[in-house]
């Protein structure tokens, strides 16, 4: 439970971006799902890219994407 990142969505007091591959065998990409719409439904700006074919680790063309969007992200949303 303490890991749960559903826990503490209270918590949570700034934007969420999860990256998830869609052949992760580790993580069903609905939990990824589940938890941007439970963020959404808590009034919390949340979004989630999904990356077909990756696993649980990306790499290549999916990591290099992630990256990419993770520094617009900041870039956004940092001051």
């Amino acid at each position: 439970d303490r890991i749960d990142p559903f826990n503490y969505l209270e918590s949570i007091s700034s934007p969420v971006q999860l990256h998830h591959g869609t052949s992760d065998d580790s993580v069903p990409t609905e939990l990824s799902a589940s938890l941007r719409d439970a963020l959404r439904e808590g009034g919390k700006e949340a979004e989630l890219f999904l990356y077909e074919g990756a696993g649980h680790n990306l790499y290549g063309d999916a990591f290099s994407l992630a990256m990419s969007r993770t520094v617009e992200f900041f870039n956004n949303h940092l001051d």
